[in-house]
């Protein structure tokens, strides 16, 4: 091929790579020929870098190849500025050039095309990686250690929050899109390819969503690359193909699982986290996902580890006093939540603290809180099904999760459920019943003991009192139905409130030693009475 010119350097000696095409370009190597302004520019001559063409649309007059051509230059020169700022991030590949080369169209007739220049990586991609590093007789089908898995995933994660940090959207995030350097880094590549694929697939009439790896509303926002993360790690969980959106956030989480039980029993069987990381990242409606790669890392810690950074109110101080040369607002805003954090340190050291916030928050807030869970501790509670429905803590989610992992790594897991006759006519009773039954079914063949109330380590026990209505609203009416987070012989008392609606709009905790006492008490009669959830029948 002929001498290429970009925008900030011309590239010769320009070699097909051999490796696999994508969908919407062909990858070739070249060499740096000569800089057009040498002191504003990453490369040097003689570097080799990476050269990405566009594959133009089919059946396209030559009139129309010129326009498609003419629009994606202007677009490529518009993203171009936004993906320099990645200059300043270690885990890309940079976008360090454009341009435009003369090809022949039909009848010879020499028509512009766009190329990419980006950083060349010397590594592996990732599905490649995953199948020298994991895969047996070249096949891949999950990672199957969790620590290695989380290890990767926490990578991708943090990537992410760098780049989004950096007001840029990759748009094209999938195993191929990432790369493993010979310093086993994990690398983005392929910037700017989200704005190919999209001029593409809408001169060709494509939905978007047929890409298994883009959210269905399509590429171009932080939710849409959260949702490609989520693909990317289901793809890091079963060696396969995220299962495309699917609009149930409960049948989401159930395809999910089945394809971690089919593909690799082992890491499920490590951590049933794993399926609500991927989960929360692939929900069919972007504002229900995770709001940020940040939330996804905090997603990992909590099933993983390590435990929170340890860092003093003075270093906090001095970090907010830095924002004033950022910007005065944020210095402002800071402050706020500083101030409104020692209001809590200071109910905390009272004995108090009152869990509020959205759904998400709720739900998030509390699962962490049974993740501090260490062999020996314990959490027992009076429940109801109120408190399992998918708008409260979630049928088969991850507070459920959490609690089963729990148990498996030597804590107590206790729970009384108070049914009425009436809540067999009311929505999800049989599924809340039938996801409690399943977990107790799943750690028994694991060898987790799930008979004995009295367990003292590593068990999980699930029993149901049959009340009236009356019974049970009077119970909740004093605050019986309440959870008991022992940790090293220390109690915490948590009460979840409900509005009118029957939703949960906080949980309070208490250290109060006579409400702890008295709810013990009260915990053990009522374990005492109870049956074993494996006998109700529904």
């Amino acid at each position: 091929m002929s001498l290429l010119r970009g925008k900030k350097a011309d590239y010769s000696d320009v070699q097909p790579l051999r490796v696999r095409a994508g969908a919407f370009g062909r990858p070739c190597v070249a060499k740096v020929d000569r800089l057009v302004d040498p002191s504003e520019c990453r490369m040097h001559v003689g570097d080799r870098v990476l050269v990405k063409f566009p594959r133009l649309p089919v059946g396209l007059s030559y009139e129309e190849k010129n326009r498609w051509v003419e629009k994606l230059s202007g677009s490529l020169a518009r993203e171009f500025p936004c993906l320099e700022r990645l200059n300043r991030v270690g885990c890309v590949a940079h976008v360090l050039d454009f341009g435009a080369q003369c090809v022949n169209g039909s009848r010879r007739i020499p028509i512009p095309s766009i190329f990419l220049v980006q950083e060349l990586i010397d590594g592996v991609t990732l599905d490649e990686y995953c199948i020298d590093q994991f895969g047996r007789q070249h096949s891949f089908t999950g990672i199957p250690d969790a620590k290695i898995y989380y290890k990767i995933a926490r990578e991708l994660s943090a990537g992410a929050v760098q780049i989004h940090r950096e007001q840029v959207i990759h748009g094209d995030i999938w195993p191929r899109n990432i790369m493993i350097d010979r310093a086993n880094r994990v690398r983005f590549i392929d910037f700017g390819q989200g704005v190919l694929r999209d001029h593409a697939l809408a001169r060709d009439g494509q939905s978007i969503g047929k890409h298994p790896y883009l959210a269905p509303e399509g590429s171009g926002s932080v939710a849409s690359d959260i949702y490609a993360l989520g693909g990317t790690m289901f793809y890091l969980a079963t060696g396969h193909e995220p299962p495309g959106s699917i609009e149930n956030d409960d049948a989401l989480k159930s395809a999910i699982v089945a394809a971690l039980k089919l593909y690799n029993p082992e890491l499920y069987l490590q951590s049933r986290g794993v399926a609500d990381v991927i989960a929360r990242c692939m929900r069919h409606d972007h504002y229900s996902r995770n709001r940020s790669a940040d939330d996804i890392l905090e997603d990992i810690n909590m099933y993983d580890g390590p435990a929170p950074a340890r860092i003093s109110m003075e270093a906090l101080g001095r970090q907010i006093s830095k924002l004033d040369r950022v910007n005065p607002l944020f210095t402002q805003m800071a402050r706020r939540h500083f101030s409104e954090l020692g209001h809590e340190i200071e109910s905390m050291l009272h004995g108090v603290y009152d869990l509020t916030g959205d759904h998400e928050q709720i739900v998030t807030d509390f699962t962490r809180f049974v993740s501090f869970l260490r062999p020996g501790d314990s959490y027992s509670s009076i429940t109801t099904p109120h408190f399992w429905q998918p708008e409260n803590i979630g049928i088969d989610g991850r507070f459920l999760s959490m609690n089963i992992d729990a148990a498996q790594h030597g804590a107590v897991i206790r729970r009384v459920f108070l049914i009425t006759d009436e809540d067999r006519c009311r929505l999800h009773f049989s599924d809340i019943i039938k996801a409690q039954v399943k977990a107790i079914s799943e750690l028994a063949g694991h060898g987790v003991n799930v008979l004995n109330p009295s367990v003292t380590a590593g068990g999980y026990y699930i029993g149901y009192q049959i009340l009236s209505e009356e019974q049970r609203d009077s119970l909740m009416a004093q605050g019986k139905h309440a959870g008991l987070l022992l940790q090293q012989g220390r109690g915490t008392l948590a009460v979840a409130t409900y509005n009118k609606d029957s939703r949960i709009v906080a949980i309070r905790f208490r250290k109060a030693g006579d409400l702890i006492l008295t709810q013990q008490r009260y915990f053990r009669s009522m374990l005492a009475a109870s049956r074993s959830l494996l006998e109700y029948k529904l």
